[in-house]
């Protein structure tokens, strides 16, 4: 016959009692151990999202393309100039032929083309004194020139219909912007171009 203390309970349902809020307790403790990681894990992955916006959000990535005519391989680059927010562009030739290159251009080398839909913005000469280019084989020019990005301001303010509307969530969001597309049309014997399209972030 089990002994029964005043209130009624015996030893052994009194340790059976005892164990369970010993267990309850410890499951307790484990539930709060999960949902602190949980958030830690979130406020982790919400930084690192953040950090990855930051560092590659429109206008400031590098861009390139490249094309061959004749023996020459022409690169046309730009890039995003983070602390005066000026864009950079850049065509290089590089000769792949086996002897020296001649190439010959009219009205100087090149002309960049900055466009909005079909609407020219800017225009931007490259080589304007360059009418003859030699080079040797594997040889390279490199032409470069900057555009102020006061010019796309300018045109977003006259034409805020062009601008697209920026995406919004909890998360990130994005500013208002212009699809804008950079045309490098060089003037060589037989003209050719070649294009890169790039956003310009409109001020608010």
């Amino acid at each position: 016959m089990q002994e029964k203390n005043p209130s009624g309970e015996s030893i052994r349902e009194q340790t059976l009692a005892r164990f369970r809020s010993q267990e309850t307790a410890r499951q307790s403790g484990k539930k709060k151990k999960v949902s602190t990681g949980l958030i830690v894990v979130n406020l982790a992955v919400v930084a690192l999202l953040f950090l990855y916006y930051t560092a590659n959000k429109p206008g400031q990535e590098y861009l390139t393309t490249s094309f061959n005519y004749r023996d020459a391989a022409f690169r046309f680059s730009m890039s995003q100039i983070k602390n005066t927010g000026a864009y950079v562009f850049y065509l290089s030739t590089k000769s792949e032929a086996k002897g020296p290159l001649t190439l010959r251009f009219t009205g100087g080398m090149a002309d960049l083309v900055i466009l909005c839909g079909q609407e020219v913005i800017v225009t931007v000469p490259i080589g304007r004194d360059i009418f003859t280019l030699t080079l040797r084989p594997g040889e390279s020019n490199m032409q470069k020139e900057s555009v102020d990005p006061h010019e796309f301001m300018l045109y977003a303010q006259s034409h805020p219909d062009r601008l697209v509307e920026g995406k919004r969530s909890l998360i990130l969001s994005t500013k208002p912007h212009l699809p804008l597309t950079a045309e490098m049309r060089i003037h060589t014997e037989q003209p050719v171009s070649t294009s890169i399209a790039f956003k310009y972030e409109a001020e608010q």
